[in-house]
């Protein structure tokens, strides 16, 4: 970690802008967040939409159940554009297996909540393992997804976007206290101290 933050000039610059590179081991959990989103995102809906469905809208509701993934993701490898890079393959994964029914809006969807999340953890740097950060990276990014399908793909009245935005940023609270779950489970079988895939702060 000292290595990383003595660097200096524009090289150092960059490295602190776009963080270490990614190794094969992050790749590799990263795609493996991603994957565990997408899978949960095919089980979750349709059991909340049996639930809920009559009372509450189902997408808004299970947003955090998908976004979770992204802050679990990026806490526990580290890596500063963790979250873009779990979107980036989930808007792949979707486009190409036709996950979900938003064709090509896959990319600014998936891409947006995923930057989301990265610029909520770099803003609250020094906390990205408290409790705090995930919760607001998750309900941050699950409000994002649920406007820009909400407002812009389906074009909803205005009162329905808000509500869908409030129960969405509830459900993005629950997920990101079980992400939080997940990154202190990590850090107790791991340790927090190797950092998961990577030492560089996050």
């Amino acid at each position: 970690m000292g290595a990383y933050e003595s660097e200096s000039g524009s090289h150092g610059a960059l490295r602190k802008l776009y963080g270490p590179p990614l190794t094969l081991h992050g790749i590799v959990y990263l795609s493996l967040f991603a994957a565990l989103g997408l899978a949960v995102k095919q089980i979750a809906y349709p059991l909340a939409a049996i639930a809920t469905a009559p009372f509450i809208p189902v997408s808004p509701l299970v947003a955090g159940a998908y976004m979770m993934w992204l802050s679990a993701g990026r806490a526990i490898t580290g890596y500063r554009w963790g979250g873009t890079f779990i979107g980036l393959v989930q808007a792949f994964v979707s486009l190409l297996l036709v996950f979900g029914k938003h064709g090509a809006f896959n990319f600014p969807l998936y891409l947006s909540t995923g930057l989301a999340v990265d610029l909520v953890f770099l803003l609250y740097t020094p906390l990205g393992r408290t409790l705090l950060v995930p919760v607001i990276a998750t309900s941050v990014s699950s409000v994002i997804g649920t406007v820009l399908v909400v407002w812009v793909e389906l074009e909803m009245p205005v009162q329905i976007v808000a509500a869908s935005a409030l129960i969405s940023m509830c459900g993005g609270a629950i997920g990101g206290f079980a992400a939080h779950q997940m990154i202190r489970l990590h850090d107790r079988v791991i340790g927090k101290e190797r950092g998961g895939t990577n030492t560089a702060p996050t």
